[in-house]
């Protein structure tokens, strides 16, 4: 078996092998115009869908807490175990993006921006994701050191550590807050080089 984290988790709590289109097509395998695995690649690497979990829209009912589950944690065996997706897909629909005209952004590790759409489409300038509904998709930008960069910030031109100033980030939030929109034409890139 082949296990998105999502399919893992709910067969640990349904003995259900199931994920959602939003969880299945990070692994590189799923087919997202079409919504199923895709034989092509599976062809390629030898395997059958057989081997993979049934998917499904977000949002979909994909079973409830097993016998042994219940026991383990306490929770009901009438807890109904949900289809979800990603955090940045989360974001999207955490912000009703759903519609042409909206779009989200999802500040942790990383910085994610994205737009929802309706027809799969692809680009070097964005990611396509799966929304987290029964149809649509989301077309994402990653900056892949969101508050990363900030502490990287803080502990490097600041010269502060955080850990023995910790209101040192909302002091900062505070003063971002008096910049006008554009912050002057001021832009930040960070690059992170690594070793090999």
């Amino acid at each position: 078996m082949i296990c998105d984290v999502q399919s893992w988790l709910v067969w640990k709590l349904t003995n259900q092998f199931k994920t959602s289109w939003a969880s299945a097509d990070p692994l590189g395998l799923f087919d997202m115009k079409n919504k199923t695995w895709s034989k092509l690649i599976l062809d390629g690497l030898d395997l059958t869908e057989n081997q993979l979990p049934q998917v499904y829209p977000s949002g979909t009912v994909l079973g409830k807490i097993s016998k042994d589950t219940s026991k383990l944690t306490g929770l009901s065996i009438d807890t109904m175990v949900i289809a979800g997706g990603g955090d940045g897909q989360a974001a999207g629909l955490g912000a009703n993006a759903l519609l042409t005209k909206r779009a989200y952004l999802n500040l942790g590790t990383a910085a994610v921006a994205g737009v929802y759409g309706s027809k799969y489409m692809t680009s070097k300038s964005f990611r396509t994701m799966s929304a987290c509904a029964d149809s649509g998709y989301y077309y994402e930008c990653s900056l892949r050191a969101g508050t990363f960069a900030i502490d990287w910030f803080i502990k490097n031109i600041l010269d502060i550590d955080p850990l023995k100033q910790p209101n040192i980030y909302s002091q900062l939030e505070k003063e971002a807050k008096l910049i006008k929109t554009g912050s002057d034409n001021l832009f930040f890139f960070f690059l992170i080089l690594m070793e090999r």
